[in-house]
């Protein structure tokens, strides 16, 4: 699938792509502002998925993901966080894009943290309550086997 540029709040966003090769499925957003490119993509990784932001041959931001849900979910809020760093920060005509690019990968990286600690916690609380009622069987457990 491709679709045609679009120019959304002064930002150009163009080619997105849906590749597949074999098993392997690459999806890829080009974003262009004041001269810069960025791609963000997202593709199979091994038995899992992995994210991405690169720029001019340098990659700044890569986040893996075991469950496709759980990519999906940040592949959208990603492209997301991406067009509003375009719209949060401006930029000068003089800064590298280096700095551009150590600047917005960091900035992904904290909203990837976010995201996964908000997994995180869910993942806790359900096998925390798993735990304690598997504890309680294994008392009772023991209990009869002792009487």
């Amino acid at each position: 699938m491709v679709t045609n540029v679009a120019i959304v709040n002064g930002m150009k966003i163009g080619r997105i792509n849906d590749r597949r090769i074999g098993s392997h499925m690459t999806e890829f957003k080009d974003y262009e502002f004041a001269g810069f490119a960025f791609k963000t993509y997202y593709k199979t990784a091994g038995k899992g998925y992995e994210v991405g932001l690169t720029s001019g041959g340098k990659t700044y931001f890569v986040g893996n993901f075991i469950n496709a849900k759980e990519a999906r979910k940040w592949w959208t809020s990603f492209n997301k966080y991406v067009a509003s760093f375009y719209r949060k920060f401006d930029y000068s005509k003089n800064a590298p894009r280096e700095f551009y690019g150590k600047f917005m990968g960091n900035f992904l990286y904290q909203e990837y943290y976010k995201f996964l600690d908000t997994l995180f916690s869910g993942y806790n609380t359900y096998y925390t309550k798993a735990f304690t009622k598997n504890f309680k069987q294994y008392e009772k457990i023991m209990k009869d086997f002792e009487a």
